[in-house]
């Protein structure tokens, strides 16, 4: 290669290195943990039936890299049955939820491709009838065709990962009752 060309390729490089900068900087100007909390906020009910509560969210790059991810603090879901022996269905102190971006900004897909949880617990109930509590979700099949502007949502579970979460199950149908303390699950 050829000096002009090296120099060339060199100041192309820095140029688009500068703009991804200036990207970047202007997403976290727009994007505040305060305005990210309440985007957050009002999805959440197109992903969950249930009541929720959360303290704050915020994109992270470097903890997913190379995905653009979403950290939130303190998520509480409530319960959705009333004779659950507790009013909270889970807890989680952190949230680490990574999309990849590729597949977001080129196939309007929001695939989830991996989600962390640190510090929290999540009680499993399943009522006299079989009802469970963890009837949370929408169906994965909508009953309608998307149009192609709107966006298709996945998740794969088996990317799940679980740092210091108990667990605690009530099975009244069959009288089960287990509890695991502080699990860690790493895929």
């Amino acid at each position: 290669m050829n000096k002009t060309l090296k120099i060339t390729l060199i100041s192309l490089a820095s140029i688009l290195g500068f703009v991804h900068l200036v990207l970047l900087l202007a997403c976290w100007l727009i994007l505040t943990p305060a305005r990210l909390t309440n985007i957050v906020r009002n999805q959440a009910p197109n992903f969950i039936s249930c009541d929720f509560y959360i303290e704050q969210a915020d994109i992270t790059l470097f903890k997913s890299f190379p995905n653009i991810g979403l950290e939130i603090d303190d998520v509480t879901l409530v319960n959705p049955m009333k004779d659950s022996p507790s009013d909270t269905l889970a807890y989680v102190n952190k949230c680490v939820i990574s999309v990849n971006i590729r597949e977001f900004l080129k196939e309007n897909n929001i695939i989830i491709n991996e989600c962390r949880l640190n510090e929290g617990y999540i009680n499993l109930f399943t009522d006299n009838q079989g009802a469970t509590n963890l009837d949370i979700f929408p169906p994965s099949e909508p009953d309608t065709i998307p149009n192609e502007s709107e966006f298709t949502y996945g998740i794969d579970l088996s990317l799940l990962k679980m740092n210091d979460v108990s667990v605690n199950y009530t099975d009244l149908t069959n009288g089960m009752y287990a509890s695991l303390e502080d699990i860690s699950l790493m895929a």
